[in-house]
C-alpha cells in the first residue's frame, strides 16, 4: 500500500512540475502528448549515470539527439531551455545519419527509422547512449526506454538489462515511476 501511494505521489509530482514547466500561451495549440514526451526525454538526463569517461570536461553538455523525422518540433527546445542536469546544460541536435549519433548521450529514434532500427542499434551497441523511442517492440531490439500510452496517459517502459549492457545506470527514482521495468 505504501509503495502504491509513493508511486502515485511521484507521478503526481512529476505531472505537476511538467505543467509548471509548460505554460500555454493564448492562441497557441500544443499537443499535450508531444509536450510530455519532450519533457520526459529532457528530464531523463537527471536520472542516468554515464561512465566517467563519457564527458571530457565538467561543463560538457548532455546531447539529446533526434534521429529521423522530429516528432517534437519546438517542444523539445522549450523543455531543454535553461534546464540543467548534474550541472550540465542540455543541447538538442537533429540527426539524419547514424554515424552522427555517436556524439549523443540520449538518442530518440523516430518512428520513420523503423526499417533502419537494427542497423542504428548495432552501430551504437556498447556505447553509453540512452536509446529512447515509441516504436513497437523497441525494448526487445536493444532499446532502453519506450514511450507507451496507458489509459490515455503517456508513460514509459525501461529495459534495465539493455541499459546495463551499455554501461548506463538508471536511478531508482526513475525506475519507480516507470510503467514497466524489464530486468
Amino acid at each position: 500500500m505504501h509503495e502504491r501511494l509513493t508511486h502515485r505521489l511521484l507521478l503526481a509530482g512529476l505531472a505537476f512540475l511538467l505543467c509548471l514547466s509548460f505554460p500555454v500561451r493564448s492562441g497557441l495549440a500544443r499537443d499535450p502528448a508531444t509536450e510530455l514526451k519532450a519533457a520526459f526525454l529532457v528530464r531523463f538526463s537527471r536520472y542516468v549515470n554515464w561512465p566517467m569517461e563519457t564527458f571530457r570536461a565538467a561543463d560538457d553538455p548532455i546531447y539529446i539527439g533526434i534521429m529521423g523525422r522530429d516528432p517534437f518540433g519546438s517542444a523539445i527546445n522549450r523543455a531543454a531551455r535553461g534546464f540543467r542536469a548534474r550541472g550540465r546544460r542540455i543541447e538538442i541536435i537533429r540527426l539524419q545519419k547514424t554515424q552522427d549519433a555517436g556524439r549523443c548521450n540520449i538518442l530518440f529514434i523516430a518512428e520513420n527509422q523503423a526499417e533502419k532500427i537494427d542497423d542504428i542499434i548495432s552501430r551504437l551497441q556498447g556505447r553509453p547512449i540512452l536509446l529512447v523511442s515509441d516504436m513497437d517492440n523497441f525494448l526487445n531490439r536493444e532499446g532502453m526506454i519506450r514511450f507507451v500510452s496507458v489509459e490515455n496517459k503517456i508513460r514509459f517502459d525501461i529495459n534495465l538489462a539493455n541499459c546495463r549492457k551499455n554501461r548506463l545506470e538508471i536511478s531508482s527514482k526513475l525506475l519507480k515511476i516507470a510503467h514497466r521495468v524489464i530486468k
